[in-house]
């Protein structure tokens, strides 16, 4: 059986469709390149790329010990119950705990007075709040508590409306009805983003309290500098990891933006240099 053929099969089959297809060829045929693609495969490596297949199997593992991280609470808003049961269910197998509410009412009177990793919420709701009502209140609410990931289950996937979600502040959706394993995925990105970088601004705490020890210090610590050193590396690690797999903005205190990665400005619109001193009312200007 070719190689194709093969990828092919797995690709079709309801057991293996989801799996990750690595294709190692001689090939360089970029026709052959672009079928493979469509039969299924996720990555293709020449033979020849000893330096490029030791990288991705390296980075694929360091992506499978992240997602194994990737765990929380979760305020989840759906006001079809039985939709809500299966979703609530696929969440909780993978490590999750959720909290469900019908309406988003009810949902942010929950977000008020509890912590949360993330927000799901559908976008059509009943009574007064829709959910991209929900998103923006949500954003308007000071602190880190505001900036809370939010992920946007609806049925209406067409440009518009996703542009209009992103606008409002939302970080990522999932048209319905959706696959398990995408919206497993999603979510831990979105969670796992959550956590490094609250761990960046651990690290940028600890970072800001050896330059104090550092400027006051009438000897420099030789110890001291390699330590602040590891604090700068960790950093640039932990940045590195949110850029390749999520939309992140950072605001300040004030609610201006201090940094946006590429993915962000790819969605907005805007450069890094229009957006950093803005606040995301920028976004809903339509205006550089």
């Amino acid at each position: 059986m070719h190689g194709l053929d093969f990828c092919k099969q797995l690709h079709q089959s309801d057991t293996f469709k989801s799996t990750h297809i690595l294709l190692l060829t001689a090939e360089e045929d970029q026709n052959i390149n672009d079928l493979a693609f469509t039969l299924g495969v996720t990555e293709i490596i020449n033979k020849k790329n000893i330096d490029g297949l030791f990288q991705y199997v390296l980075n694929s593992s360091h992506k499978s010990n992240l997602y194994k991280r990737a765990n929380g609470n979760i305020l989840y808003v759906e006001d079809v119950q039985s939709q809500a049961i299966v979703v609530s269910s696929i969440l909780k197998d993978a490590g999750f705990t959720v909290n469900h509410y019908l309406t988003a009412e009810a949902a942010y009177k929950e977000f008020c007075v509890s912590d949360y990793d993330l927000l799901i919420t559908d976008v059509v709701l009943p009574d007064c709040m829709s959910g991209l009502e929900l998103v923006k209140i949500v954003r308007s609410t000071e602190g880190r508590k505001g900036m809370i990931p939010i992920l946007a289950l609806t049925g209406i996937d067409d440009s518009p409306m996703k542009i209009e979600l992103f606008r409002n502040g939302v970080n990522d959706y999932v048209p319905k009805p959706f696959l398990e394993e995408e919206l497993i995925a999603r979510v831990k990105n979105l969670v796992l983003t959550r956590q490094l970088l609250d761990e960046t601004e651990k690290a940028n705490k600890e970072l800001s309290s050896l330059n104090l020890e550092l400027n006051n210090a009438q000897k420099y610590s030789i110890a001291l500098h390699k330590k602040k050193e590891a604090q700068y590396i960790k950093m640039e690690e932990l940045r590195y990891i949110i850029d390749q797999h999520s939309i992140v903005s950072i605001t300040d205190i004030a609610g201006l933006i201090t940094y946006a990665n590429a993915k962000f400005s790819e969605i907005s619109g805007y450069s890094n240099e229009e957006l950093i001193g803005q606040n995301h009312r920028i976004l809903n200007s339509g205006h550089h």
